[in-house]
Protein backbone atom coordinates (compact mmCIF):
# COMPACT_ATOMS: atom_id res chain seq x y z
CA UNK A 1 0.00 0.00 0.00
CA UNK A 2 3.38 2.32 0.19
CA UNK A 3 1.75 3.06 3.70
CA UNK A 4 5.17 1.01 6.01
CA UNK A 5 6.13 4.57 7.11
CA UNK A 6 2.93 5.12 9.38
CA UNK A 7 2.52 3.64 12.67
CA UNK A 8 0.56 1.13 14.39
CA UNK A 9 -1.99 3.92 15.35
CA UNK A 10 -2.85 4.07 11.31
CA UNK A 11 -3.78 0.35 11.39
CA UNK A 12 -7.30 1.16 10.51
CA UNK A 13 -6.47 3.05 7.55
CA UNK A 14 -4.55 1.06 6.42
CA UNK A 15 -6.82 -1.79 6.57
CA UNK A 16 -9.59 0.60 5.01
CA UNK A 17 -7.39 1.28 1.87
CA UNK A 18 -6.77 -2.86 1.67
CA UNK A 19 -10.85 -3.18 2.15
CA UNK A 20 -11.23 -0.45 -0.12
CA UNK A 21 -9.05 -1.54 -3.10
CA UNK A 22 -10.71 -5.14 -2.88
CA UNK A 23 -14.19 -4.34 -1.98
CA UNK A 24 -14.61 -0.91 -3.82
CA UNK A 25 -17.33 1.19 -2.03
CA UNK A 26 -17.62 -1.24 1.25
CA UNK A 27 -16.71 2.00 3.40
CA UNK A 28 -20.09 3.81 2.75
CA UNK A 29 -18.78 6.57 1.35
CA UNK A 30 -16.09 7.38 3.31
CA UNK A 31 -12.99 8.92 1.56
CA UNK A 32 -9.72 7.91 2.39
CA UNK A 33 -8.00 10.77 0.18
CA UNK A 34 -6.73 12.12 3.58
CA UNK A 35 -5.86 10.92 6.89
CA UNK A 36 -7.55 13.32 9.43
CA UNK A 37 -8.49 12.73 13.35
CA UNK A 38 -12.00 12.84 12.01
CA UNK A 39 -11.62 10.14 9.79
CA UNK A 40 -10.06 7.81 11.97
CA UNK A 41 -12.57 8.50 14.69
CA UNK A 42 -15.26 7.07 11.63
CA UNK A 43 -12.99 4.40 11.28
CA UNK A 44 -12.98 3.09 14.57
CA UNK A 45 -16.56 3.70 14.96
CA UNK A 46 -16.69 0.98 11.83
CA UNK A 47 -14.61 -1.26 13.36
CA UNK A 48 -15.66 -1.37 16.76
CA UNK A 49 -19.44 -1.20 15.51
CA UNK A 50 -18.80 -4.92 13.91
CA UNK A 51 -19.59 -8.18 14.58
CA UNK A 52 -16.88 -10.65 16.27
CA UNK A 53 -18.02 -14.07 16.82
CA UNK A 54 -18.78 -13.88 20.52
CA UNK A 55 -21.28 -11.27 19.76
CA UNK A 56 -23.18 -14.27 17.00
CA UNK A 57 -24.39 -15.74 19.81
CA UNK A 58 -25.05 -13.44 22.74
CA UNK A 59 -25.02 -9.96 21.89
CA UNK A 60 -25.67 -8.79 24.98
CA UNK A 61 -23.23 -10.09 27.05
CA UNK A 62 -20.91 -8.04 25.02
CA UNK A 63 -22.52 -4.78 24.52
CA UNK A 64 -20.27 -3.40 27.46
CA UNK A 65 -16.95 -4.10 26.01
CA UNK A 66 -18.30 -2.90 22.67
CA UNK A 67 -19.45 0.64 24.60
CA UNK A 68 -15.76 0.35 26.06
CA UNK A 69 -14.30 0.28 22.98
CA UNK A 70 -16.46 3.03 21.59
CA UNK A 71 -15.89 5.51 24.53
CA UNK A 72 -12.22 5.26 23.59
CA UNK A 73 -12.21 6.94 20.34
CA UNK A 74 -11.96 10.24 21.54
CA UNK A 75 -8.84 9.58 23.15
CA UNK A 76 -7.66 7.85 20.10
CA UNK A 77 -8.49 10.75 17.52
CA UNK A 78 -6.38 13.21 20.05
CA UNK A 79 -3.47 10.79 20.04
CA UNK A 80 -3.70 10.98 15.95
CA UNK A 81 -4.22 14.77 16.23
CA UNK A 82 -0.82 14.79 18.58
CA UNK A 83 0.89 12.73 16.44
CA UNK A 84 -0.26 14.88 13.04
CA UNK A 85 1.18 17.61 14.98
CA UNK A 86 4.36 16.00 15.92
CA UNK A 87 5.37 15.42 12.73
CA UNK A 88 4.45 18.63 10.99
CA UNK A 89 1.46 16.69 9.05
CA UNK A 90 -1.38 19.28 8.88
CA UNK A 91 -5.01 17.27 8.58
CA UNK A 92 -7.14 17.97 4.93
CA UNK A 93 -10.56 17.50 5.37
Amino acid sequence: MGLEQLGDIYTPYIAARIVERYVPGSLGGLSLEHITPELMGELWKMIYSGKACCHLEREDDWAHIRAGFLQEIPRQTAMVRQEMKLHGIVPVS
